[in-house]
């Protein structure tokens, strides 16, 4: 647990001569006062000492004592603003420069870069100090005014200008001279725990609360804490907050002011905390003297109080018998102890400083490039790039890419459904009557390649005595053993209504899928052109071609399906072969059923010397097949219904493939390519790039969302930030 005692100084600088420490701590110092200044403290953690404390405890003469200056003391006056102390010991005449810092608009959000104003000229006596501090403040909370108007203006105008409320943006001093110690500190407003006369509304106390909040939970923050002895320890704020950021007291400095006001008797628990028996901080606690009322009107000069507050140490109990903590009395004591702190945090964050600005620039040059490219200067050229990329990616996809998930290689697993469905519609023609309820299947007879096998027909089974019914019901004036040409017509027809339903499907799947795809191509290509809504009028080209597209193709699909209602080929010998083979197998499955026995093997048959009737016929020259057996066999009263059945089966095979393979070329040829062929010229005309006004809608059109833009100049300026930073903590000891 922190003791509060005085052996935590920084042994990496107890080796070095005073000369050299002094220089050192100075130089780092500087570093981080640039880093400051520079706004890279949006990034960092820098090493930082704020000062924090109610309103009224004394904060603001603590402030005045360490840095030699006079604080704005009018009636109804308080720090509203941060207020950073830049101080360095430096021959020469003393001066002070003032400059306003600006992190933010008055609606909150961030000024991006950082901007700093000088304000006023440079000081060199220290009575001006007080009065520029006033009117700087008065800028501060009036951002929307020039702030060279306050700097103007007479004291009884600054008077008539109402101090209300606070700010998040800074005041910045730099005070250089030869007496003058090497610290920096920020001082932030009072905590201000309930309403009062300075606080115009809550949300005043709970911008204060946070500000101090933002400063002092950063791990690099050393916490100045001022308490008041005049005031109950418990009542104080501030140090709520301390606590609440640096539970275990390892950042914090405890300072107790207007010690001098300790009542008769009350002094054992301030002494308590300075001995480190209670609330016990790492760096301890300090006790302070600052000037009273009267002498801080005669403005006495700072060499005059510091030995007033030595003396009063000196010479004052309890305080003068305290001799062990005689270092902890006085605002040189005070002073030096910061100093050390501090510098023993830069020292030790420095690497880690350098260490986190090469990560951060890193990162920060990947968000920069997983941005869109800025808007061209080009606009024309530009999109038209997009165009044609867009218009060639689109033809890539079309024509078919090797991955397994390509547009070509979905479509082509619709193609397939097509054609089983397509395959399904076959007519289950059976060779027997209707009576024997024969089950026995002829849709995949073994000379149909097995590629080509139905899966399942939606046609109920149609046997020969039906067809054989319905061929004699058609007879009219032809001569005996003739059927009329319409009943095979009407069992084509009936087949190839069906073929209407999956030809829409097809279509309607393949149009899905394309659709998707052009839709994420097109956010590939346009998406982050939305400001400017080229996305938009991409879309609405794309989707009118789409429906144009459509309609070609669904007209050309209407009419390969009424071409075939009439049934037509010149497959004159595929058509021929099929209606041979059907007919020999529906032949030889009735001869089969009638004369089980005549036609079974390996019992000797009229079949085997019907066999041996072949061969001899082929010996003769004469070609004959096995599957012309059925020809040979006895006529059968059914063989004209098995006729039309074997000619409406061939005819299905010759039909089917030529069906299967127009509809998707259809497909493909209207609504494929011709998308493919269109888009190009499409966009061309829908966006005006060949119009008089190319050029402003193209500008318009590829204008950069606001967010990326933002975005972007957040970026560069980061950067910018980053690499001045990288710059300052390569070159601090060169």
């Amino acid at each position: 647990m922190p003791d509060g005692s005085d052996s935590n100084t920084v042994p990496a600088m107890n080796s070095l001569t005073d000369g050299k420490y002094t220089d050192t701590r100075r130089k780092m110092l500087d570093l981080v006062n640039r880093l400051q200044s520079n706004g890279a403290s949006l990034d960092l953690d820098l090493p930082q000492i704020a000062v924090i404390g109610n309103q009224s405890a004394g904060k603001s003469s603590l402030i005045e004592s360490i840095s030699g200056i006079s604080l704005p003391r009018a009636s109804g006056t308080c720090t509203r603003c941060p207020t950073e102390c830049k101080l360095s010991e430096k021959p020469g005449d003393w001066q002070c420069i003032v400059a306003l810092r600006f992190i933010e608009h008055e609606d909150g959000t961030a000024i991006n870069p950082v901007r700093n104003v000088p304000f006023g000229a440079v000081m060199l006596d220290k009575a001006e100090v007080e009065q520029r501090l006033r009117r700087a403040q008065l800028a501060i909370l009036q951002p929307s005014k020039n702030s060279n108007e306050y700097l103007d203006m007479s004291d009884d105008e600054l008077s008539d200008v109402e101090q209300s409320g606070f700010s998040r943006n800074y005041i910045s001093l730099q005070i250089t001279g030869p007496d003058v110690p090497d610290l920096s500190f920020v001082d932030l407003p009072g905590t201000i725990i309930a309403s009062v006369k300075d606080a115009s509304s809550r949300g005043d106390i709970d911008l204060v609360k946070r500000m101090v909040a933002d400063h002092i939970s950063r791990p690099s923050c050393i916490i100045l804490l001022t308490v008041s002895c005049e005031t109950d320890f418990e009542n104080q704020g501030a140090y709520q907050l301390a606590t609440e950021y640096d539970p275990d007291g390892i950042r914090t400095v405890g300072v107790l002011t207007k010690i001098d006001r300790i009542g008769e008797g009350d002094s054992a628990k301030w002494i308590k905390m300075l001995d480190g028996s209670e609330q016990r901080l790492l760096h301890g606690w300090y006790g302070v003297k600052q000037l009273n009322t009267v002498e801080l009107d005669e403005r006495l000069p700072r060499e005059e109080a510091r030995a007033r507050e030595a003396k009063f140490f000196s010479s004052t109990k309890p305080w003068s018998n305290l001799i062990e903590l005689k270092t902890r009395f006085g605002t040189p004591c005070l002073t030096k102890k910061l100093s050390e702190v501090l510098t023993a945090l830069i020292a030790k964050r420095l690497p880690e400083l350098q260490n986190e600005v090469t990560k951060l620039l890193a990162a920060t040059e990947t968000a920069l490039q997983q941005l869109p490219p800025p808007p061209s200067e080009d606009p024309i050229s530009e999109l038209l790039g997009l165009i044609g990329g867009f218009s060639r990616t689109i033809a890539t996809n079309v024509q078919g890419t090797p991955e397994v998930d390509g547009l070509y290689q979905s479509i082509r697993e619709e193609y397939q459904v097509f054609r089983r469905a397509i395959r399904s519609t076959a007519p289950d023609f059976r060779p027997f009557p209707r009576r024997d309820k024969d089950e026995s299947s002829f849709l995949n007879p073994d000379f149909v390649p097995a590629d080509e096998h139905i899966e399942k027909s939606l046609s109920a089974p149609i046997y020969v005595d039906e067809v054989m019914e319905q061929a004699s019901k058609s007879i009219t004036r032809e001569l005996p053993d003739n059927f009329p040409y319409v009943v095979t017509h009407e069992f084509i027809t009936a087949i190839v209504k069906h073929w209407d339903q999956p030809a829409k499907a097809l279509f309607i799947a393949v149009e899905r899928k394309f659709s998707a795809r052009v839709r994420v191509m097109m956010k590939d290509f346009f998406e982050q052109h939305n400001a400017g809504g080229l996305d938009q009028a991409v879309l609405s080209a794309v989707t009118k071609l789409l429906s144009q597209c459509r309609e070609a193709a669904q007209q050309q699909l209407q009419w390969l399906l009424q071409v075939e209602r009439d049934p037509f080929t010149l497959n004159d010998h595929y058509y021929a072969e099929y209606k041979r083979k059907y007919f020999g197998l529906y032949k030889l499955a009735r001869q089969k059923k009638e004369h089980p026995l005549l036609m079974s093997s390996p019992v000797p048959t009229t079949t085997s010397n019907l066999i041996d009737t072949v061969r001899m016929l082929n010996a003769a020259g004469l070609q004959c097949t096995k599957d012309d057996l059925p020809n040979l066999l006895k006529p059968d009263p059914m063989d004209y219904a098995l006729r039309i059945m074997a000619e409406v089966r061939a005819y299905y095979h010759v039909a089917y493939k030529r069906y299967a393979d127009n509809i998707p070329l259809a497909i493909d040829h209207e609504y494929l390519r011709g998308f493919e062929h269109g888009i190009e010229k499409c966009l061309h005309e829908c966006l005006g790039v060949s119009s008089t006004e190319a050029r402003t809608k193209a500008s318009r059109f590829l204008r950069e969302a606001d967010d990326v833009t933002a975005r972007r100049e957040d970026l560069l300026t980061r950067l910018e930030r980053l690499e001045k930073a990288n710059r300052e903590l390569s070159d601090l000891w060169l």
